[in-house]
């Protein structure tokens, strides 16, 4: 009787600990799958506030890596014009994220909040003016990535 009931103790203590286990393994697969959707807002949103009138041309490719969908389509048409301007205004922009947060997740991405600043620098006058951003921003999972696919200004 008491092997017996050794037996069942253990048993559902290695039970309990599977249970426990998959658990775990739940919410930390939950945990890297929210932390890349920020990675992805994050890196979209550096991407898109640094620019640097002598790299502009690669720096509007390194934005059009990060995104997806419409806001990659819109920025796309105008992309030429973007390097342009920055070239002729001798423009140099370097964004800071000061905040990232996942608002919301769907199984196909999310909607994450950033905070960020931009310092720039051009021929206009501006010497390394600080401007505030708050945006709302849609990452959408391309292939095994998140990338941004759409972007809101929040006043």
């Amino acid at each position: 009787m008491r092997l017996a009931s050794a037996g069942l103790l253990i048993g559902a203590l290695w039970a309990a600990t599977a249970i426990m286990a998959w658990q775990h393994y739940r919410v930390a697969s939950k945990h890297a799958e929210e932390a890349r959707i920020i990675e992805a807002a994050r890196m979209a949103i550096s991407a898109l506030l640094t620019i640097d009138h002598t790299t502009a041309q690669a720096d509007v490719q390194r934005v059009l890596d990060a995104t997806v969908g419409p806001f990659h389509d819109d920025f796309d048409k105008s992309a030429k014009d973007f390097v342009t301007t920055a070239q002729k205004s001798n423009a140099v922009t370097k964004g800071t994220i000061k905040a990232a947060a996942l608002q919301s997740e769907t199984t196909t991405g999310g909607v994450v909040l950033v905070a960020a600043t931009s310092e720039v620098t051009n021929v206009s006058g501006a010497r390394a003016d600080q401007r505030p951003f708050r945006m709302s921003v849609t990452v959408s999972r391309d292939g095994d990535h998140y990338k941004m696919s759409n972007l809101e200004f929040v006043p």
